[in-house]
């Protein structure tokens, strides 16, 4: 049962983001920081805990669940329990730092296969940088 609500929260968020993507010119980037705030300011409130009692996977996977970890690591440090917070943030500094080089090694592995600069690719296939 645990899958179907993952499965079925997931789904419900996806459409909660995807509406404004489709029928805004709100960004992927500017939905992404609104999904990130709104974890946060929604996390003091248990409203985030409920969901991941609800589907826990289904909002693991979610930009939601960094801003519930974004607001705890603030209340550790305020609280005064560094130690806990700032395992959590080194923990989340390597997650970013990880898909950074991800995408650079992507960059240069498009480049060492096209020999193109992405750049011009870009300006080829009609898609906006």
């Amino acid at each position: 049962m645990i899958f179907l609500n993952a499965f079925i929260l997931g789904g419900i968020m996806c459409l909660i983001f995807q509406i404004p993507l489709m029928y805004t010119k709100l960004g992927v980037f500017k939905l992404l920081g609104i999904a990130f705030i709104l974890g946060a300011i929604l996390t003091p409130f248990g409203v985030i805990d409920q969901l991941m009692q609800y589907a826990s996977g289904g909002l693991n996977v979610m930009i939601l669940a960094a801003g519930n970890v974004a607001y705890s690591i603030g209340s550790l440090a305020v609280a005064g329990i560094w130690p806990a917070s700032l395992s959590v943030l080194v923990t989340l500094l390597g997650i970013v730092l990880f898909v950074f080089l991800c995408g650079v090694l992507g960059a240069l592995a498009y480049l060492k296969m096209h020999k193109q600069p992405i750049m011009e690719a870009a300006k080829e296939s009609d898609v906006e940088c």
